[in-house]
């Protein structure tokens, strides 16, 4: 199972498990956002190449606009994901 909420700071919150099943979800909600987005990370299990690529599209996206992407709250397994694929070094992670 996966969801997108919006906090009421405006922040994104990811739940359950990213995966390419999920592709389509992520691709609309990358599509939509605008301006610095922060995206918490905290209630994710599992994040899958797919959704891997999808946070470096929606940083590509924001960064051609001159705004940011911050991931927050990653649970050490997620962040050990961003960290084997070097994301760690491209994407800001606090």
């Amino acid at each position: 199972m996966f969801d997108i909420q919006k906090k009421t700071d405006g922040s994104i919150v990811l739940k359950g498990r990213l995966d390419a099943a999920q592709a389509p979800r992520i691709q609309e909600f990358v599509a939509a956002a605008t301006g610095d987005t922060i995206v918490d990370f905290s209630e994710l299990e599992y994040i899958s190449s797919a959704g891997l690529g999808q946070m470096v599209a929606l940083h590509q996206k924001l960064a051609r606009s001159g705004s940011t992407l911050t991931l927050t709250g990653m649970t050490q397994q997620v962040r050990y994901v961003f960290h084997l694929a070097r994301l760690d070094t491209v994407l800001k992670i606090e």
